[in-house]
């Protein structure tokens, strides 16, 4: 049965106020001009099986190139351009379907403890789908990630004695519809069959939460860890309200939950479980409900790392059959990968995957280079 939340008020304007007042300027010395970047290349390879067909080889690149224009009293403008595959593959395919777009492109001011932005930014609702040393744990968790908000929001780091070192945020954002939503090379048409998450261009008439041209969606963060007892321990909370969309009368509400330990069973070798958990009602403006749940096990040895993880995809819609599939799913994603990364920032990987979806059961496995470089 879907579960209806009372929507947030008057947190937004507390949690900024605090903020501001942090932020006041200090007398310290001010930074000077400075530009970095930081490239991330991945080149995979994936072969997919399935029980009803669907057999298919799909190779292809997802590059980020972030970039960061230091001005000096703590002020810096940075943007990410993201090149990746924005239609899912109906057939075997190579380096096709990729689209090119300004994910970010922000203004940041960071001052003692402080951080305020503005501009167009990615929400930090949840951690799972920021694992690169996988090529599929992330897969269903990126149901959930939001990405591309125009709006504006901060970040206050404290740290407590015995009881670590925490830093709490809030953004309050809508999703981009205006120029900066298009794609270069390909555009798929919001609701485009076969399209991936990201369409070639956003309209503000399509129907999803969060789409509302006005920042009435706001997303609250705390997240620390390095606790006396614990040391080891790391957390991440997140709270994430989307106002419905044109023709939406639903409102999204979603909490999520993610914990990391890890375990030095040597100097070399560390193992770290995760588990994430995330709930929504009203799941993308719907009247469905959705729970994601993910197990997973990092092992780390030198320059060799390996994952497991499983996911679990519950979700339940309105007994009156208004939800957008007409019936309740429950799916379930299992992976591993192995890699070896090198001193000089190129990573090689290995990994396999099954889903047991609603109407076929695939496998897929696959191989994958990773290239990283700050300037």
């Amino acid at each position: 049965m879907v579960r209806r939340w009372n929507r947030p008020v008057l947190v937004v304007g507390l949690w900024a106020s605090g903020l501001v007042l942090h932020a006041a300027p200090s007398h310290g010395e001010e930074n000077g001009p400075s530009l970095s970047a930081a490239i991330e290349i991945e080149m995979q390879l994936d072969r997919r099986s399935g029980r009803r067909g669907g057999d298919l080889t799909d190779t292809f690149t997802d590059t980020k190139l972030e970039l960061e224009l230091g001005v000096g009293g703590g002020f810096a403008l940075k943007a990410t351009l993201h090149a990746e595959p924005v239609r899912d593959p109906t057939a075997s395919r190579a380096f096709q379907d990729h689209g090119l777009y300004a994910e970010q492109l922000f203004v940041e001011y960071e001052q003692g403890p402080a951080t305020l932005f503005a501009g167009k930014y990615n929400p930090t609702f949840g951690t799972v789908w920021d694992i690169n040393d996988s090529l599929y744990a992330k897969n269903f968790a990126e149901d959930y990630e939001r990405n591309e908000a125009i709006g504006f929001g901060g970040r206050l780091k404290q740290s407590l004695e015995g009881l670590g070192a925490h830093e709490a945020g809030i953004q309050v954002f809508f999703f981009d519809s205006g120029p900066l939503s298009n794609s270069a090379f390909t555009r798929p048409a919001f609701g485009e069959p076969g399209r991936m998450a990201r369409p070639g261009r956003v309209r503000r008439s399509d129907p999803f939460a969060g789409n509302t041209r006005s920042p009435n969606n706001v997303n609250l963060t705390l997240k620390g860890g390095e606790f006396e007892v614990l040391p080891d321990l790391a957390y991440h909370v997140g709270y994430i309200h989307l106002a419905g969309g044109e023709g939406q009368s639903r409102d999204e509400n979603g909490v999520v939950l993610n914990l990391t330990y890890e375990i030095a069973l040597s100097e070399s070798l560390k193992l770290t479980p995760l588990v994430e958990y995330a709930r929504f009602a009203d799941f993308q403006g719907f009247a469905q409900d959705a729970d994601y749940l993910t197990l997973g096990v990092t092992a780390a040895y030198d320059n060799w790392i390996g994952l497991a993880s499983y996911t679990a995809r519950r979700l339940d819609e309105a007994a009156d059959g208004s939800g957008p599939n007409g019936r309740d799913s429950h799916e379930r994603l299992i992976s591993a990968s192995l890699g070896y990364r090198f001193d000089f920032g190129l990573g090689v990987y290995a990994g396999w995957k099954h889903e047991r979806l609603l109407d076929d059961s695939l496998s897929t496995a696959g191989v994958k280079l990773r290239y990283e470089r700050n300037f």
